[in-house]
């Protein structure tokens, strides 16, 4: 759900999650878990609508939303705990959802993310790929946050990171750029199902799954 346009400054943040969900699908298996879940999930983003909310992120079972003010975050998060209580008077005891609310209002700081990467994405030939094509994840130069080595077995950190492309940090990853400029992680490389003939990285398969409505999430894992 797109929403509302993002808003600038001072923004109010809300955040949901769900009490007990784990139990609630060991209680009633995981397809009447999800469509109870799913009917207020879908409650949740009702009230976001109506109180012009923006929703940032959603991850299982919890939201983040962004409002204007902090008086529209707050009637959303009412709104949604007495759509929730009217919603379970017509279910079971074992069927009711709580929620948890929590708001924070602060500054919100926009940044574009995934753009001038210091970086390069090269083919099986080590030469860099065209824009939208797949290929390794390449690092070139050095950031604050990389690996220095591995405890104990020098020549195995060079020998996983520095030796398959000369010069240039492997990640791991396969990715792509598009024609915006941004990178796309496409899966590990040592992670591919072969299908048919066709070499199938496992995110592509689960990418695949969650885009079906009754999906909220999946994972997808080789098996030889």
């Amino acid at each position: 759900m797109k929403g509302q346009e993002l808003p600038e400054g001072t923004v109010t943040v809300l955040f949901t999650d769900v009490v007990g969900s784990t139990d609630l699908t060991t209680s009633r298996g995981d397809e009447a878990a999800q469509e109870i879940l799913r009917a207020q999930r879908d409650l949740r983003r009702q009230k976001v609508e109506e109180h012009s909310g923006h929703e940032v992120k959603s991850l299982g079972d919890g939201f983040m939303v962004a409002f204007a003010s902090a008086r529209r975050a707050v009637a959303c998060a009412v709104g949604i705990q007495r759509a929730l209580e009217e919603h379970s008077r017509t279910q079971s005891l074992d069927e009711h959802v709580l929620i948890r609310i929590g708001l924070n209002t602060g500054e919100l700081l926009q940044q574009e993310v995934n753009r001038r990467f210091f970086g390069e994405i090269v083919g099986e030939d080590l030469n860099p790929v065209p824009v939208g094509a797949g290929g390794w994840l390449t690092i070139t130069k050095p950031w604050p946050g990389m690996l220095r080595g591995i405890w104990g077995d020098d020549q195995r950190f060079k020998d996983q990171y520095w030796s398959d492309v000369p010069g240039k940090y492997l990640c791991g990853d396969n990715a792509r750029c598009d024609d915006d400029g941004y990178y796309w992680i496409m899966g590990r490389i040592d992670d591919v199902l072969n299908v048919a003939g066709h070499r199938l990285s496992t995110i592509e398969i689960e990418s695949a799954l969650v885009s079906h409505p009754a999906v909220a999430e999946a994972a997808s894992v080789g098996r030889p």
